[in-house]
Formats: structure tokens, sequence, C-alpha cells
């Protein structure tokens, strides 16, 4: 079938060959390879030849790619495709070459990569080329050279990502970012706080990064508090509190946003603001030391932001006596109305307990 003078027929001869992986066969397809003079039969050979275990047979198949058009894409492919020996330096000569030659051609080296990362330990002179790569014009080959940055486990990626996620200007890339640097770091939510402590231009992406870990709440809860901490000493409160108010509200960060309501750097605005996103969230029931705290706030607030504390006094703890107190004594009818609201909700509480 090798010889017969269809090319279809002889296609199919290779592909059977293929599935006997016998290295004796090498010879017979690197000549096929040589003459065939059929597109369609030299692709398959190559494809053929990536699976076997020959560094040889790979620098072979690289030279086909650079010199033998009708072939290269195949050839590349068998490339990407064996997994049986470290390819790097392929990879590194293939990446160096002109992009705008073969834009395909560079995307499905990109995309085979991460694979290769899996299994072989990242040579640093392939990652500074794909460092290069987070720049590139073309918004598909950043995207697929940041998927394949995540997969190198090197955490010095980690800076320069965070570095071109602030230039970013596609956001389903951006959300790319968010997910390479969350597999680069693990839980170590430290090493993000470290980075915010160099750069304080790094807010944002940080507070994102917090939310998105997948660490324990006691852990979210500190890291959070130091972001909130950071953020008043460098001045930058009110830019903390417009990027955690696009997440998730979890009762177990009411503490921190009580206290930082107590903040004197907080504005007006900022304070109505944040209880706004605490009053339309929060869904427990309020321990009785918090429930301290927010009748404390309440005490001390502006008309503004005393209503908006009513929802969350309605949730407290051992406060009734308190609360009617403070009801008994409020002119304002519209506060008034809520403060017996209130009351009404503790003792509906009592009542089914």
């Amino acid at each position: 079938k090798i010889k017969s003078k269809d090319s279809n027929t002889r296609a199919l001869a290779i592909r059977q060959i293929s599935t006997l992986n016998d290295s004796r066969d090498i010879p017979l397809l690197l000549r096929i390879l040589k003459r065939d003079k059929n597109e369609n039969v030299r692709e398959q050979v190559a494809e053929v030849l990536g699976l076997y275990e020959n560094k040889e047979i790979d620098e072979y198949l690289y030279n086909c790619m650079k010199h033998d058009e009708s072939i290269a894409y195949s050839a590349m492919l068998s490339i990407c495709r064996s997994y049986h020996t470290d390819k790097q330096e392929l990879f590194i000569k293939m990446l160096d070459q002109n992009i705008e030659e073969n834009i395909l051609m560079y995307q499905t080296i990109l995309s085979y990569l991460p694979n290769h990362f899996k299994i072989y330990k990242v040579q640093p002179s392939l990652i500074g080329i794909l460092l290069k790569k987070l720049k590139d014009e073309n918004a598909n080959i950043r995207y697929l050279t940041i998927i394949a940055l995540g997969e190198t486990g090197d955490k010095s990626v980690v800076q320069p990502l965070i570095n071109s996620y602030e230039t970013e200007t596609v956001e389903e890339i951006k959300k790319t970012y968010i997910d390479s640097i969350i597999k680069l770091i693990g839980k170590d939510y430290n090493y993000l706080l470290g980075l915010l402590n160099t750069n304080t231009k790094l807010l944002s992406i940080i507070v994102e990064l917090i939310f998105e870990l997948d660490i324990l709440v006691n852990q979210k809860s500190k890291a959070i508090q130091s972001l909130f901490s950071f953020s008043v000493q460098q001045g930058v409160l009110e830019k903390m509190i417009d990027k955690v108010i696009n997440f998730t509200f979890d009762d177990s960060y009411l503490g921190i946003y009580l206290s930082i309501l107590s903040e004197e750097k907080l504005t007006e605005d900022y304070a109505i603001k944040l209880t706004d996103y605490i009053q339309r969230n929060i869904s427990g029931k309020v321990d009785e030391q918090l429930s301290q705290t927010s009748f404390q706030l309440y005490g001390s607030s502006s008309y503004n932001i005393r209503r908006k504390l009513c929802p969350i006094l309605s949730r407290s703890t051992g406060m009734t006596k308190n609360i009617f107190a403070l009801y008994k004594n409020e002119n304002d009818v519209q506060l008034k109305k809520s403060l017996h609201n209130v009351l009404l909700n503790l003792s509906m509480r009592w009542k089914y307990r």
C-alpha cells in the first residue's frame, strides 16, 4: 500500500503504520517524507513521526517546519502533540520567529504549552519570551500567553502579569489574568499583600484576587482587614470601598465593614455607600458584640446613615431595650417609624424562638 499510486491509499497505510508504534519504521517514514510528492501524504507522515520518542525526529520536523511550507503546520503539530521528551528548546526557536509570518501557527504552539508545563520544569528563557508577548497587539496571542504563564508554577511571573493586567483593555482577557495569577499563588494571600506594600497602584487587582482566592473565611477576613488598614494608611479608602461593593457580601465580613464606618477619614458619601451595601445584602443574625457596634454607630451617625442602619439593628442580639430607648427619644418621624419596624422584627424573632 505504501507504494500505491493512489495517494489516499498511501496516506491510509501510513496511519496504519502509526498504530504499530515501531521505531524500525522511522527510516521508511523519513524517506516518504522526503520523496513523496503528495502534500496530504507528507502531512500524514509528519504527524505520525511526532508519535516517536526521538529528539532527532523533533529537530528534523522543526527543519521541515521552517523550510517546507506544504507540511509546516503538520510538522509543528507533531512536535506540540508529543510529550515523550522535553521540547522547550524547540519551542523557544519556534516562538522566537516573526509572529506576523504565521499567527495561526504561533497560537497553536501557545495552546499546547500548558500541557508541556505540567510535565517538564519550565525554562527561564521560555518564560522570558512569553512575558514579551503579554504586550502583543493580537488579543488571542495575549490570551493564550496568559494561560501558558499560569501553568508555569513560577511565582516570579505574578508581578509582570499584574502589571499587564493594569493596561489590558479587553475585559474577557482581564478575567484570564485573574485565573492565571490565582493558579500561581494558590492560597498564599500574604504574597499578594506583600506586592501591595511595594506598589499602591495595585490595590484594585489585589482586592479582586483576595476575594477570588479559595481560602478559609477567617483567612479571607484577615486579608480584607489588612487591605482596609492599608487603604486607610495610604489615603485610598474610598477606592477600596468602590472595589469591595462589587463583590458578593458575606456576613462574616460585617465586623470589618462596621469598623470602617467609624473611621474618621471616611466621607459622608462613602459611609452611605458602604452602609447601603451592608443593609441590602446582610442575611444572618448579628451577634451581640456587632449589635453593640451597630447601636453605637447609630447614635453617632448622620440621618442618612442611621436610616440605613435600621435593617442591621433589626437583626441585632440583646439590644431590644437600647433600641426601644432610641425609639422613645427619636423626634424624626421617618426614623421613628423605621425604629418601630426594627422593634417589631425583634419581637417576632423572640415570639418564634
